[in-house]
């Protein structure tokens, strides 16, 4: 299958395809309007809304990868939200990155609620799952793909259909967490090293 990951593997390339879902809000009636809640209510958390209303999508924002303005109801109250979404492949959060975009909320849109979320969809670390106490909701690939993957079929969408290419990587990493815990293919000095021999230090390779 001629895939479109193969090719996008960046980092605004990754902004692209959430801003792409997310925006399907704007679009009530289409088949892919689910998709859009589904994925903006997995950035939300425990902070996701009953409806979402004048979703507007920007990227880079004030360096923020992105941001999701918007209008909702919860339990019948209507407000103004604002979203921040920090985006990483393969790196993590460096040099203040949240706090910083946190105080452009605050400056640039005191009039709105806002939230924050971290996702990764590279190799999720220590540092990448403490950051729950900075944000609302934390996303790894596992995470995204569950909610990306009921909408696979539904419709016609070579980019949703690509997202096959993105489901062999959690197989791929425990394919090689099941080699490591089992010792099948390490050198002769790391075997009987104790600490290696802690799944827990391969536990999200």
């Amino acid at each position: 299958m001629n895939n479109l990951f193969s090719y996008a593997k960046k980092e605004l390339s990754q902004d692209a395809i959430l801003c792409w879902c997310i925006n399907w809000l704007n679009y009530p009636g289409q088949p892919l309007y689910q998709l859009g809640k589904a994925v903006l209510d997995l950035f939300l958390g425990k902070e996701k809304l009953d409806e979402y209303q004048n979703v507007d999508v920007k990227q880079q924002y004030e360096k923020i990868d992105i941001l999701v303005l918007f209008s909702g109801k919860k339990n019948g109250c209507i407000n103004d939200y604002a979203l921040m979404i920090e985006d990483k492949t393969n790196t993590s959060e460096h040099s203040r990155q949240i706090e910083r975009y946190k105080t452009v909320l605050v400056k640039d849109f005191s009039n709105r609620i806002g939230y924050s979320s971290y996702i990764k969809t590279g190799t999720m670390y220590d540092g990448d799952w403490l950051m729950t106490h900075n944000v609302n909701a934390v996303i790894d690939l596992n995470k995204l793909l569950a909610v990306i993957q009921p909408f696979q079929g539904k419709c016609s969408s070579d980019i949703l259909d690509s997202f096959n290419h993105a489901d062999r990587i959690p197989r791929i990493r425990g394919h090689f967490l099941s080699r490591f815990q089992n010792r099948s293919f390490w050198p002769i000095h790391l075997s009987h090293n104790p600490a290696c021999r802690c799944p827990g230090n391969f536990a999200d390779f």
